[in-house]
């Protein structure tokens, strides 16, 4: 019950502000003011955008049922100081597609401004390393692009370079900014990949170090790039990952 009232009379205090005031101004001060009541935004922050804004506070708007309707562009600007908010509809409406995820969402917030100020954005944020780098691996990723090739081939490719964790929510980020039904299609192989554990590192093969050096490899870089290009064949799926397919293949290669 205490809940429905205060729910209510937020609603009210939202539909008195916007009566009095014009339509653009009102629908920025209301959602500031839903901010604050969520607590993803203090009375000083909302009244100065000078203000710095927290990781907590961010992640608590993030986490809200589509938390575009709480981010006008004046809490943006919090984050990203001095950026064109003609940018960030776009990326408003991916947030809401996302599921509630705040690295994916962050990411789809950050994605417009490219990595540099993403960086500067992270760091007065205070997010950890991993955080930092997950999100900034997706802001460097959100060109990604459907190549038209079987999306089993691309998904592999994306798990030969990515950690399998960056590649789901960078397939969802593409997804919620594009609505191309291919990145569905690409989230699907690469789980469907990763439920059969295929080959996609070169830990996973089935020759490591001590073949090539069996074969006669002398010990040093070739041994890894070797290893890498044994790993391409088997992405590429023009070998499969066999021990004694790829040493047959191995053994054709100029040992050094």
């Amino acid at each position: 019950m205490k809940q429905r009232f205060i729910a209510l009379l937020l609603a009210v205090c939202i539909a008195c502000t916007m009566l009095v005031m014009p339509a653009s101004a009102s629908s920025a001060n209301s959602a500031v003011q839903a901010a604050v009541m969520l607590g993803g935004l203090t009375s000083e922050q909302a009244a100065g955008p000078d203000a710095a804004l927290t990781r907590g506070q961010l992640a608590k708007l993030l986490a809200a049922r589509r938390p575009g309707r709480w981010m006008p562009f004046a809490i943006l600007e919090l984050l990203l100081p001095g950026l064109d908010g003609a940018q960030y509809p776009g990326s408003i409406r991916a947030v809401d597609a996302l599921p509630p995820d705040p690295l994916a969402r962050l990411a789809a917030l950050l994605a417009p401004a490219g990595p540099e100020k993403a960086a500067r954005a992270l760091e007065k944020l205070r997010c950890s390393r991993a955080e930092a780098a997950e999100v900034l691996a997706l802001v460097k990723e959100s060109g990604l692009a459907l190549t038209g090739e079987a999306p089993r081939l691309q998904a592999r490719r994306l798990l030969a370079r990515l950690d399998p964790g960056t590649v789901r929510r960078l397939l969802a980020l593409r997804q919620a900014q594009t609505g191309e039904k291919g990145f569905a299609a690409l989230a699907s192989a690469a789980a469907a990949l990763e439920q059969e554990q295929a080959c996609c590192r070169v830990g996973q093969l089935a020759v490591n170090g001590r073949d090539l050096l069996a074969l006669g490899v002398r010990p040093g870089p070739a041994v890894g790039r070797l290893l890498a290009a044994a790993l391409e064949q088997v992405v590429e799926e023009k070998l499969p990952n066999d021990r004694a397919a790829l040493l047959g293949w191995l053994r054709t290669q100029q040992i050094p």
